[in-house]
């Protein structure tokens, strides 16, 4: 483990972005689409239009405000790891037991096992705790880390952690492992 207080930083992946643009200039055309042919046989099709449209903006205007979030989405540094999409206190080093990847091609993830999630996760606030239970991202004992959330490569954010680990046998075997192709 490095013990210096050198911090990483990762931001929201402008692949990310782009795609939160791509769906909101989608329903804008579906919405223009509708309200253009709103016609005697189709009478609701003016309200599908204006949902559409109304839709396309609320999307645009939530990627614009993340986009210009200047907030970090993860760091990496002496106390531990945080990510924002857990929506938990950074998690210390000595609570990760190991770091690996998960899934396949579609859709594939960091995942951090922890040695004791339940002792981890009983020490937050219970309205912390239910709004956990809703997380995909938070599965105790184990948390993930989406691939195209962030703006590095999972292989990157997988070298950062790896890198700050405690020098453990367990913690060796992780630094080895590269992401699924």
């Amino acid at each position: 483990m490095i013990d210096d207080d050198r911090r990483i930083e990762f931001r929201v992946s402008r692949t990310k972005l782009r795609h939160g643009m791509l769906l909101a200039g989608f329903l804008g055309l579906i919405g223009v689409y509708f309200l253009v042919t709103n016609g005697p046989d189709t009478p609701s099709a003016g309200w599908a239009g204006a949902i559409n449209l109304a839709l396309a903006v609320a999307v645009a205007i939530s990627v614009y405000m993340i986009g210009h979030d200047r907030r970090p989405r993860m760091t990496i540094d002496s106390r531990g790891l945080w990510y924002r999409d857990w929506s938990l206190p950074p998690i210390p080093w000595n609570a990760i037991d190991a770091v690996g990847f998960r899934g396949g091609r579609m859709q594939s993830f960091i995942e951090i096992d922890l040695r004791d999630a339940e002792t981890l996760i009983d020490a937050l606030p219970e309205d912390q705790r239910r709004r956990l239970r809703g997380n995909r991202l938070v599965q105790p004992p184990h948390l993930f880390i989406p691939n195209g959330a962030l703006d590095a490569s999972l292989d990157d954010i997988h070298a950062a952690i790896v890198e700050r680990l405690p020098p453990t046998p367990r913690h060796a075997a992780n630094r080895d492992h590269a992401a699924p192709r």
